[in-house]
């Protein structure tokens, strides 16, 4: 079972995408999955209801450029950055 709040975000091992994460739930926007998800990753995947810009992001909260963006353009299974 997944459930989702702000001990999920606190929860997560990269810095990068804890910061970024609680910097968008800080926001107001909220987290619609946090679990595992569908790949064989042991990580949880966070996703939040939102168009990022993810340039900014990285630029802000990842300065080794240590995140790996991944992006799915299968319009079937749904698109996502």
């Amino acid at each position: 079972m997944c459930f989702i709040g702000m001990g999920q975000i606190e929860s997560i091992n990269s810095n990068g995408i804890r910061e970024i994460s609680l910097f968008i739930y800080k926001q107001g926007h909220a987290i619609s999955f946090f679990c595992k998800a569908w790949s064989d990753v042991s990580a949880n995947w966070i996703y939040f209801d939102i168009i990022l810009n993810i340039d900014t992001l990285i630029s802000k909260y990842d300065k080794n450029r240590n995140l790996e963006i991944h992006e799915n353009l299968d319009p079937r299974s749904g698109l996502e950055r």
